[in-house]
């Protein structure tokens, strides 16, 4: 999977994160932002913590093993 160097705050602070409406307005969920074919991920209740950071590839290839149940 085309998981890649986690990108510096700096960069990521001044990105929109997006949360799935599915998390109920709470801040028990996870974020996500694209920016130059790449997806980060964080803890919505921890945003001062590090993020994960995917390829576009990689991202798309961890949506669809979740929504078809096959991640191990």
């Amino acid at each position: 999977m085309g998981i890649g160097p986690v990108p510096t705050s700096s960069n990521l602070n001044n990105r929109k994160w997006l949360r799935s409406s599915y998390s109920g307005g709470n801040d028990n969920c996870v974020e996500i932002s694209g920016s130059q074919g790449r997806v980060a991920l964080r803890d919505s209740k921890r945003p001062d913590l590090t993020y994960a950071s995917f390829t576009a590839p990689a991202w798309r290839e961890f949506v669809s093993a979740i929504a078809a149940g096959t991640l191990t």
